[in-house]
């Protein structure tokens, strides 16, 4: 896939997970944040990536998002 097919398709499963996260009925919003992490992490075990690997893979959305943030709304 190209650079656009993958931003293209990981917007797309990311809305969609923001939207089950949105219309899940919780008390501390963190359990969101552990919930998905643990989703990350079931999958990057999955994919036999080593745990640095996975710590900059899940600093760098989290990067992204931040700088993406600083120019418009997100989701």
């Amino acid at each position: 896939m190209d650079k656009d097919k993958d931003t293209e398709v990981i917007n797309a499963l990311a809305d969609k997970l923001l939207a089950v996260v949105m219309n899940t009925d919780m008390e501390d919003p963190t359990a969101a944040i552990v919930a998905l992490g643990h989703i990350a992490a079931m999958i990057s075990i999955e994919m036999k990536m080593p745990e640095n690997g996975f710590l900059m893979c899940m600093a760098s959305s989290y990067r992204t998002i931040l700088i993406a943030n600083e120019d418009k709304e997100v989701h």
